[in-house]
């Protein structure tokens, strides 16, 4: 049977490990690819067009975003980049906001960014197009770890008093045997 003590000491030992990783691993940057394929939806008589967005984990300013869109049928695609909130409300203009011309399948974009945010992209589909979208930049792969902190913090506040609990009872066990 596992003690208090050592239940204890193995609870703080895990919270605090959860709480470092939860702060530690969102804060590693490398080159990420977003391959994405659409539209995500069925084309058909009741649906003439289709919008497919998707949200970039936070981008520093002064990376570098690059788009590369591919079509099936020239001319059928736009796409729409803005800087948004995590929940895709948008926080500034437009960075790219661009219709494949007829006759043309696909396109490329690179840019800097100039604001520190996550990045809404926005892909039209007409006329039963599919597209392939590659996006590339350096952004954070450990984001959703974030979550860790918060369990972290409670297993190391649970530990931390089963801990104190045992040495109270030793006490007591040793003051009044």
């Amino acid at each position: 049977m596992i003690s208090q003590r050592s239940l204890g000491l193995g609870l703080v030992a895990s919270g605090l490990i959860l709480a470092i990783l939860g702060q530690i691993l969102p804060l590693v940057r490398l080159p990420q690819t977003l391959a994405v394929e659409g539209p995500k939806v069925e084309s058909g008589k009741a649906w003439e067009y289709w919008i497919d967005t998707m949200i970039t984990p936070p981008i520093e300013a002064g990376e570098t975003l690059t788009l590369t869109l591919n079509a099936s049928k020239p001319g059928a695609n736009s796409i729409l980049v803005f800087p948004s909130s995590s929940g895709g409300d948008p926080i500034g203009p437009a960075l790219i906001s661009e219709s494949l011309p007829p006759g043309i399948s696909s396109l490329k974009r690179s840019l800097t960014v100039k604001t520190s945010a996550n990045y809404m992209i926005s892909v039209s589909s007409v006329s039963s197009s599919s597209y392939s979208l590659e996006v590339n930049s350096v952004w954070p792969p450990f984001q959703i770890l974030k979550t860790l902190s918060l369990p972290g913090v409670a297993l190391l506040l649970g530990g931390a008093f089963l801990y104190y609990y045992w040495r109270v009872k030793q006490s007591v066990a040793k003051e009044y045997g």
